[in-house]
C-alpha cells in the first residue's frame, strides 16, 4: 500500500509517498528513505513516465521495508540534492560556472528533523534502522546524509552517483567523516 501526504520544505509544499508492508500489524520495519519520489513507485507520475515500481518489487520478495519517497521540486532540484555550491569540477565538466547548490544540508535536516519523527509517530516503524538511497544527485545527498548522519541512516545506497556537482567537497567530507556507525554502503 502507498500512503501520500503533503508537508512544506523550505516554503513549499512537498508530496510524501510511503510504502507501507501489507503486514504492517505489530511489528515494526526498517525505513528507507528515497529521493525524487515520484520515480520511486508508479509510472504514472514518474519522469518519463518510467518509475521503478519498488512497491511492487517489495510485495512480490515479501520484503518489510517502509519506504518513504520524497517527490523533488524540479526547479529546486540541483539546489537541494547539493550540499554545497557547484565547485570548480563543475565548471571544468560543464565548460561555464555554475552558482547552482548549497541548500543540500537544509534537505538533510529537514530529513532527518522534521520528516522522519512524522513518519517514525505515524508508521510502524523500527527507530533505530533508518536507511537512505538514492540515484544521480540523490546519491550525493545519501552520501553527504549518511557522513553528516552516521548515526540515524546506518545503511545507504548511492547509484550512478552525481558527484562532479560537489566533487571537491564530498571527497573531504568522506575523507574526514567517521563512518564506523554504517552498516552498509553501496
Amino acid at each position: 500500500m502507498v500512503d501520500s501526504f503533503v508537508i512544506s520544505l523550505f516554503g513549499h509544499p512537498r508530496n510524501i509517498r510511503v510504502y507501507i508492508p501489507s503486514e504492517c500489524d505489530n511489528k515494526s520495519y526498517p525505513v528507507l528513505y528515497m529521493h525524487d519520489g515520484q520515480n520511486v513507485f508508479g509510472n504514472e507520475e514518474a519522469i518519463g513516465s518510467v518509475g521503478l515500481e519498488l512497491d511492487n518489487l517489495l510485495e512480490e520478495s515479501n520484503i518489510g521495508l517502509i519506504v518513504v519517497a520524497i517527490d523533488q521540486n524540479p526547479p529546486e532540484r540541483i539546489n537541494e540534492y547539493c550540499p554545497w555550491k557547484n565547485g570548480e569540477f563543475t565548471t571544468k565538466l560543464l565548460g561555464k560556472p555554475s552558482t547552482e547548490g548549497g541548500k543540500g544540508k537544509g534537505y538533510v535536516d529537514f530529513i532527518v528533523h522534521e520528516l522522519k519523527p512524522v513518519i517514525d509517530s505515524k508508521y510502524c516503524t523500527n527507530h533505530e534502522e533508518t536507511y537512505m538511497a538514492g540515484i544521480s544527485l540523490g546519491s550525493l545527498i545519501t552520501v553527504y546524509a549518511a557522513c553528516t548522519y552516521p548515526q540515524i541512516f546506518k545503511r545507504i545506497a548511492g547509484l550512478s552517483s552525481g558527484f562532479y556537482r560537489n566533487q571537491e567537497e564530498i571527497e573531504k567530507l568522506v575523507e574526514s567523516a567517521d563512518l564506523s556507525q554504517i552498516e552498509k554502503l553501496y
